[in-house]
């Protein structure tokens, strides 16, 4: 009796030391944190939603350049197939809290090989949520009246 209670002990003990082990030197899945975040008012439909929903395809890819996060995504405009876009997201640890809580904020993005700051960058995803939010299907349209505010902004 005493051998089957240490067995079942030892075992017990494995168990919460592999758990341990898994999650705590794991690390943080960085793309998936993304993906199931939403900005302000969209919750909760998420990232990973919009993007997989408007992206051909999508590949996101998680980078790291010195102390700070990234995640990449990029693909083809589904509509079009033609209009490549890519979004960088900038993952920053909150001062204080868990290690695994960050302030997401989209960093940059491109179409066509044509950089765009981090406030355009927002105004194209916030429309992409839009969008996704009116049920439209397709986002090609918005996408093209948007460049041209955007142009005109720039002008």
């Amino acid at each position: 009796m005493m051998k089957k209670c240490i067995s079942a002990g030892i075992a017990l003990l494995l168990i919460v030391c592999s758990a341990f082990v898994l999650f705590s030197c794991g690390g943080t899945d960085y793309v998936e944190t993304v993906k199931a975040a939403s900005p302000g008012d969209y919750a909760p439909t998420t990232y990973g939603t919009v993007l997989d929903k408007y992206i051909d395809a999508a590949k996101w890819e998680h980078r790291k350049t010195g102390d700070t996060d990234y995640v990449d995504v990029s693909g083809l405009l589904k509509e079009d197939k033609e209009t490549k876009i890519a979004f960088t997201f900038k993952l920053s640890p909150y001062e204080g809290q868990s290690s695994n809580m960050f302030w997401i904020e989209p960093y940059s993005a491109e179409i066509d090989g044509e950089a765009i700051d981090s406030e355009h960058a927002a105004i194209i995803i916030i429309s992409m949520f839009e969008a996704h939010k009116a049920g439209h299907g397709a986002f090609f349209d918005t996408y093209l009246a948007l460049i041209d505010s955007l142009t005109g902004l720039e002008d």
